[in-house]
């Protein structure tokens, strides 16, 4: 049996030399050459059958599997299909139990080697010897499977015998048939290729030929002649450059084997048209792969040469490699998009102008802010589209930017079809050297939202939401003008102090809602009475200020404050309601014998009122030198307090500042009291105002910061680390070595970082010496010091003030948290307050919380950190390390988010 396999592969091989014949002879000629093989493949599988090993009666086994698998790669669809058709006839013809399977064997190997050429080709495969062993395999496994479906068993016999020679032999003979047609065909092909270059060359004169090779050779761009089978027949040094690889490398190639996949079918589909006569040349952008794997871009332009008798000789390509020029186009795509994207996402308007403020281009999608289509801004003047005020701003603008490179902070207003808005130019030249045709690129952005929001701040800061009066910050600001204006002009002004007389009885027997009309009707009458020069404040609550200018004398003033004592006692109809009430007057005038501030003028007004209410109310009284008996008074104040300090009596308390949410205690206050030996335990309302301007008040300063500073040594030694704000009073804070003497007491206490100290100042105090107390804050700052704003909401500040004072905190006065949850206007004026520090970028803490619900609706309206009697006293120092380790905050604390606070009914 073996040797009858062994003469099947030697009758093979035969055949090769036949198959060469026919191969060579008919080369040009592709369907004689297909017919031909497939007979002569036939004829083979023919002979083989007829000399077969008989295994069995009916049963024959034979080399056709490889005769008929070889066909299939070798010749192709036709011969496969004349050599099958041919081997499956004479099979049938044979008959015995094997027929069927025979003719499935002569048929499936013919297909198998088919199917294998056309997958190498679709692929751009070129076969190696592993792929024909591997279809020699395949067709021989089939063949064995065929063999168990012949009858009674037949085949299986002679599978346990041979199988392993037939998967040995017959595959080893396949590849090496394939592996000798291929390597023939392939001689053929170079043979054919070299044949048209020679009958290129050889048709051409010798200068042609000379001058075709220096282009050719010495081309910038990739040259290659190809023949019609794809094959590179003669590539120069510049396509080697570009697709990296040696001459003698690339004509043993194709270039189908080096096309990006996804490029090959429109390049074929090209090429075959030009083979077929359709077109002549053609040009296309395609990819080619680099020896090293990348991809190159390329720019292909391929034209035919044809015979004399009009068949193709060869095929010229020019490959210009393109790839420098994709990745800069790709750049440049890249940043146009990304510019486009940018200028999409600008939400403003954006324009470009020459030197005279004519639009050269609109580049905006913002076409919503304009009046009109952008095409009808463009050729067209500022001066020409705009109304003057806003046209010479965009004019100066440009200015501008011409002059120093860049412009920014121009405004101007535009009445527009939906409602008027407020534009601000940021303009830049388009070119860094100056010419006489320069453009300009301008953006206006619309600020319309931003100037209503500073409206609306100022609104809240200069003005008391409920009479719409002037506030105590614009009160300030005009006092001090009307303070100078006096002096300028010799004149004298009045400062009245005005409490209403009964008007807590109003809102305890009718409710705050009639209180507030009647505050709203007595606010305007006064407004009323008083001239367009004067001014007329509400400072808080029932309490209003006047401030009367340009008298003569102190008598000129009478007039007025009796006016002004009229419209307050006049009944004022609240609904069905007629309700009447009075006011008492406390009147001071500038100037005086000696300098004075208009804090002090106030306070002196104040002071006058309360007299005005003892004599009988409905009345004025005016501050004048009787009051010198209280100075007496003061200085014998002033004595016992120096004794105080030196027999020690002065004590720290500390009351704990919370953080109401997540329950953390964040530091403590170190508050002063005089441990009296007679009067007892004295608040410092009961002291402090008598050394308020006397040097007393910087050692007592200065004994607080020092106790403070110890207490918090020993704090830290037994566990507790926190931070302690102490109150710096308005004299010892505008002393000119504030910071060294500060930095004195610090080096005292070393374990005391300077972060852990904050010092609070009233606004009253910092409004004394804005410039020097700026300064002191900042000094402060680069030793870590940091500041607070005390009681913020009741002094004189202005916006200005507050930007000027880089404090890191502003605590809110408890008389506006004490009536928050009934009172609308200390509602208004805390969300003011908040809304500042966070404009400001400022920490703010609210003063005098007493109950749950205050804390509540502080957290409500965003304000987390706190310090009041609902929290907790004011406690010695000894108490407060054990109150820390064990406060909790409220449940309805932690629970509470930021909404809108409802005020509760006031009989509540």
């Amino acid at each position: 049996m073996i040797l009858s396999l062994i003469n099947n592969i030697a009758f093979l091989v035969a055949l090769v030399a036949a198959g060469q014949i026919v191969i060579s002879r008919l080369y040009r000629n592709p369907l004689s050459r297909h017919v031909l093989l497939g007979l002569l493949f036939g004829g083979a599988a023919l002979l083989g059958m007829a000399n077969p090993l008989n295994f069995s009666p009916g049963v024959l086994f034979d080399g056709r599997t490889i005769v008929l698998s070889v066909v299939g790669v070798v010749g192709g669809g036709v011969a496969a299909l004349i050599a099958a058709v041919m081997a499956a006839l004479y099979r049938y013809q044979l008959g015995g139990g094997g027929a069927t399977v025979g003719v499935m064997v002569a048929l499936l190997s013919a297909l198998l080697g088919v199917l294998a050429r056309q997958w190498w080709l679709r692929r751009g495969i070129s076969p190696q010897p592993i792929h024909y062993l591997a279809l020699g395999v395949l067709v021989q496994l089939v063949q064995l499977t065929l063999f168990t479906q012949i009858p009674d068993r037949a085949g299986y016999a002679f599978i346990e015998q041979a199988w392993w020679v037939i998967l040995l032999l017959y595959p080893l003979a396949t590849m090496l048939l394939c592996l000798i047609f291929r390597n023939h065909e392939q001689q053929l092909i170079d043979q054919q290729a070299l044949s048209s270059a020679q009958h290129a060359v050889t048709a051409a004169e010798a200068a042609s030929r000379e001058r075709f090779h220096a282009y050719f050779d010495h081309s910038i761009v990739g040259l290659a002649i190809t023949s019609p089978e794809k094959g590179w027949v003669e590539v120069n040094d510049a396509l080697c450059a570009t697709l990296g690889y040696k001459r003698d490398e690339l004509t043993r190639m194709t270039w189908t084997q080096l096309t990006y996949l996804e490029d090959l079918a429109p390049d074929l589909a090209q090429f075959n048209r030009m083979l077929s006569g359709e077109i002549n040349s053609y040009t296309l952008d395609k990819r080619f792969i680099h020896k090293d794997g990348h991809l190159v871009d390329t720019r292909l332009a391929v034209s035919i040469v044809r015979e004399p008798d009009g068949s193709v000789d060869y095929v010229v390509a020019m490959v210009d490699d393109i790839s420098e020029r994709t990745k800069s186009q790709l750049a440049s795509e890249a940043v146009r998009n990304q510019l486009q994207a940018t200028l999409d996402a600008l939400p403003d308007l954006l324009f470009e102008a020459d030197f005279q403020g004519r639009i050269v281009t609109y580049h905006s999608h913002r076409s919503d802010l304009l009046a009109a289509p952008p095409e009808v801004f463009i050729g067209r003047r500022f001066s020409d589209l705009l109304p003057p005020d806003a046209a010479g701003a965009c004019q100066h603008a440009i200015d501008e930017a011409a002059q120093n490179g860049f412009s920014n902070g121009v405004t101007y207003r535009l009445a527009l079809p939906n409602g008027e808005h407020w534009f601000e130019l940021s303009v830049a030249p388009l070119h860094a050297d100056a010419k006489p045709d320069q453009h300009f690129i301008m953006i206006c952005r619309d600020i319309t939202e931003r100037k209503a929001h500073e409206r609306q701040l100022e609104r809240i800061a200069h003005f008391d939401v409920l009479t719409h009066l002037p506030n105590r910050v614009l009160l300030a600001d005009r006092m001090q003008q009307a303070m100078l204006q006096a002096q300028r002009r010799k004149k004298q002004l009045a400062v009245a102090y005005l409490d209403l007389d009964g008007f807590k009885a109003i809102n305890d027997h009718h409710g705050h809602e009639t209180g507030d009309q009647v505050l709203i009707a007595l606010a305007n009458r006064m407004k009323e009475v008083l001239r367009e020069s004067d001014t007329i404040a509400r400072i808080g609550g029932d309490e209003f200020v006047a401030v009367l200018t340009d008298l003569d004398n102190s008598s000129a003033s009478v007039p007025l404050l009796d006016r002004l004592l009229a419209a307050a006692a006049l009944p004022v109809p609240v609904g069905e309601l007629s309700l009447q009430i009075s006011a008492s007057l406390g009147v001071t005038f500038y100037p005086q014998a000696h300098d004075i501030e208009a804090d002090q003028l106030l306070r002196q007004a104040d002071q006058v009122m309360y007299q005005a209410k003892v004599a009988g109310k409905n009345r004025y009284c005016v501050f004048d030198a009787a009051q010198d008996s209280s100075l007496r008074d003061h200085h014998e104040s002033l004595e016992r307090m120096r004794l105080a300090m030196e027999h020690g009596e002065f004590v720290l308390h500390y009351q704990p500042k919370v953080n109401m949410r997540s329950g953390k205690v964040i530091g403590a206050e170190a508050l002063i009291r005089w441990q009296h030996p007679e009067k007892g335990l004295l608040m410092p309302a009961a002291f402090l105002p008598v050394i308020e301007d006397h040097p007393l008040a910087v050692d007592l300063g200065e004994w607080v910061l020092d106790t403070a500073m110890h207490q918090m040594e020993v704090w830290c030694a037994s566990g507790l680390d926190l931070p302690v704000s102490v109150n710096i009073g308005a004299r010892q804070l505008q002393q000119s070595d504030f910071v060294a003497r500060l930095q004195a007491i610090l080096a005292k206490h070393p374990q005391v970082h300077p972060g852990c100290i904050e010092l609070e100042v009233l606004e009253t105090s910092a409004l004394n010496d804005m410039v020097q107390v700026s300064q002191v804050i900042d000094d402060c700052a680069r030793i870590g010091v940091k500041f607070a704003l005390d009681d913020f909401g009741t002094g004189y500040s202005s916006l200005t003030y507050l930007k000027r004072l880089r404090v890191a905190l502003l605590k809110i006065d408890q008389s506006f948290v004490r009536d928050l949850l009934n009172d609308p206007d200390d509602l208004a004026i805390l969300q003011g307050i908040i809304g500042l520090a966070a404009a400001f970028k400022c920490e703010v803490i609210a003063e005098g919380v007493e109950t749950v619900a205050h804390g509540t609706a502080l957290l409500q309206l965003g304000c987390e950190l706190a310090q009041g009697y609902g929290i907790a006293r004011p406690m010695p120092p000894d108490q407060l390390p054990a109150w820390a380790a064990t406060w909790q905050p409220d449940a309805a604390w932690r629970a509470t988010t930021n909404a809108a606070v409802v005020l509760r009914p006031t009989d509540e």
